[in-house]
């Protein structure tokens, strides 16, 4: 973490670039700003790009961009007691908000590192911090992980930590904010979730799930479900093979 922060912030000045690295040859991921070392997001925005999250604007699409970082960070294998395991080198959210249109998708291993988050006092909005904010209008997760199947095909060891989770459309009851599918150890940590139908989805075989210090505010939720009401949760399980501890806080 502290290594990650110190290079978040190293200005560059007489200094070589840092180079394209292997797996970001392997993903076919060109960064856009190589002052910024790897799998810190600011290196695949364009410096429009960063100039609109750092001053919260939230005008411009970075989904792909954020994209681009997740899979270049992809293609680790470290060894383990169980034998070899697909990793991935650590990404880095510095602060800023940045406008998601859809879907990331994180890879086995990952963790997706925020620098924490704040909220306006008396308010559930957002102050400052690692802010995703979903714009899309459709029924899909702002961040999955997900699995091929539930033998040696899960995604192992994703993690989550110091971001800020929101959904910038008022009264949208479809999206949810995390979905996992065949995932295992996965974890959540000082994560703020804000405004989706479903806060935390818990699909099949998603099992050993530490989630810890997470505050999630559902305001987008109905009293009761009907054929027109659909039914909203801050946490919903559904793994025959569950096995999760959890520490949440409800704001």
């Amino acid at each position: 973490m502290a290594s990650l922060l110190t290079d978040a912030t190293h200005t560059v000045i007489g200094q070589q670039p840092y180079p394209q690295t292997e797996n970001e040859q392997t993903a076919g991921v060109t960064p856009v700003q190589q002052q910024y070392p790897p799998y810190n997001a600011f290196r695949y925005l364009t410096a429009a790009q960063q100039a609109d999250v750092q001053a919260h604007k939230m005008t411009l699409d970075v989904t792909a961009a954020l994209q681009n970082c997740l899979n270049a960070a992809a293609g680790r294998v470290i060894t383990t007691h169980d034998g070899p395991v697909a990793a991935s080198s650590p990404v880095l959210i510095p602060a800023g908000f940045y406008r998601v249109n859809g879907t990331l998708s994180m890879q086995a291993g990952q963790i997706i590192q925020g620098v924490g988050w704040a909220t306006v006092p008396n308010s559930f909005a957002v102050a400052g911090g690692s802010m995703l904010a979903q714009v899309s209008t459709s029924d899909i997760p702002l961040l999955q992980c997900v699995g091929a199947d539930g033998s040696g095909n899960q995604k192992e060891r994703p993690a989550l930590r110091d971001l800020a989770l929101y959904n910038s459309n008022t009264r949208n009851t479809a999206q949810t904010e995390f979905y996992a599918e065949y995932a295992r150890q996965l974890e959540l940590d000082n994560v703020y979730v804000s405004g989706f139908n479903i806060g935390i989805n818990l699909e099949r075989l998603s099992w050993l799930v530490r989630i810890q210090g997470v505050r999630v505010m559902n305001f987008h939720t109905t009293a009761c479900a009907s054929a027109n009401s659909p039914k909203t949760a801050s946490l919903s399980i559904r793994s025959s093979a569950a096995t999760t501890r959890m520490r949440l806080g409800y704001i």
